[in-house]
């Protein structure tokens, strides 16, 4: 099977609001204006978009409500909801449709005011879309199960309280030098530890901020790249999987879809995790980047804790990890993934200023939408810098 290098499409822009609460602003307005950036970003217009990807405005007939407030009419549309990773998989299902001649310039946006309306994404509810009654019976919030997957991890595996608060020292030094990330300053492993306990052993340093914001990515067919403004970051490898747990499920509990949608990506690249030079990683909770560390292969079951407190996540480190702060430090409007690709975008385009990863080639994107305890869905995303 040709690899989606060869698929004819790639990234052509990029683009986030740099606010992080937009307290006078509908939610469409801010859906509008992160495609206007991204448009902007590749050089192209509107009316040249022809393919729309989009999750999180509510409504019937959200496509066409945006489609509208943009003005334009896509022949090909898809409102993916999977989680956080919607937008990983967007991507991957772009270049799938511009490779089909479904579509040529493809737009994937989104956008959110979770911070300015009060919403409670981690500890104000229990999520009863996506879990049944024996799960809420008691009011179990998303972070009491991402507390309980990870007090599994660490009875099964001897991962520490330090290891588990590793990355957010990681991401606390990338976020330092990202002026519109929330959280500022740097912490300690000791800072992490003594922050407010949330549910054990999760402490709030342990947790992602919530934010408003919003983001977008222009996916184009590579005739019309060779004309925007930066070229085309180039699409390696792509996967995406659903995962639940039942008696059926193909995880461990301490696995996720990530195992599988990055042996699908690392498949179609034709490379390997020692081919990746940084990775941008889903980090509601400190637990999900040691679960994708070792479900991407870069590490084995059980050392993810082991090789973050390592120091290769952290600047300078062998494997730089969520150079924009992540969700822990920058952003996490509720949907984060689309953040991880338009970091990624800007490192392999060279424009990722102080925190830029010197050399940077190969990057891999891998969101994780759901709750890693009972039924989520991952995405991942291999990208080349623009040849």
């Amino acid at each position: 099977m040709a690899t989606a290098a060869k698929l004819g499409a790639g990234i052509v822009g990029a683009y986030e609001i740099p606010q992080r609460t937009l307290p006078d602003m509908a939610l469409i307005d801010v859906f509008a204006q992160a495609a206007h950036g991204a448009l902007a970003d590749a050089g192209l217009h509107a009316s040249q978009v022809d393919g729309l990807f989009m999750a999180n405005l509510p409504g019937l007939v959200p496509a066409l409500l945006l489609a509208e407030q943009l003005g334009i009419e896509p022949r090909w549309s898809d409102t993916t909801r999977i989680g956080g990773t919607a937008f990983l998989a967007h991507v991957h299902h772009a270049v799938r449709a511009i490779e089909s001649g479904a579509c040529n310039v493809a737009l994937v946006v989104y956008g959110s005011l979770s911070k300015s309306g009060r919403v409670g994404i981690g500890t104000g509810g229990v999520m009863d879309e996506i879990a049944d009654e024996r799960e809420t019976a008691h009011g179990a919030t998303v972070a009491a199960r991402y507390a309980m997957f990870a007090s599994r991890h660490m009875h099964e595996y001897g991962t520490t309280p330090e290891q588990l608060a590793a990355p957010a020292v990681a991401a606390s030094e990338w976020g330092a030098m990202n002026p519109q990330a929330l959280r500022q300053g740097t912490v300690t492993i000791a800072d992490v530890l003594a922050s407010a306990p949330v549910a054990t052993p999760l402490t709030a340093g342990m947790c992602c901020v919530i934010t408003d914001g919003g983001g977008a990515l222009v996916v184009a067919r590579n005739d019309i790249a060779r004309d925007c403004r930066a070229g085309a970051v180039r699409i390696l490898g792509a996967g995406e999987y659903l995962a639940h747990r039942d008696t059926s499920s193909a995880l461990r509990f301490t696995e996720s879809a990530a195992r599988m949608s990055g042996a699908a990506a690392f498949r179609e690249s034709g490379l390997a995790p020692r081919d990746v030079d940084f990775c941008m990683l889903y980090d509601s909770f400190t637990i999900t980047v040691l679960t994708l560390l070792e479900d991407l292969g870069f590490c084995a079951k059980g050392e993810g804790g082991a090789l973050a407190a390592s120091g290769v996540l952290r600047p300078g480190g062998k494997l730089p990890t969520n150079m924009d702060g992540g969700g822990l430090r920058n952003n996490h409007p509720g949907m984060r993934g689309i953040f991880l690709v338009v970091e990624t975008v800007r490192q392999l385009r060279g424009e990722a200023g102080a925190r830029q990863v010197k050399d940077a080639k190969v990057g891999l994107a891998c969101g994780i939408g759901g709750t890693l305890d009972a039924r989520h869905g991952s995405g991942t995303l291999i990208l080349g810098a623009p040849a």
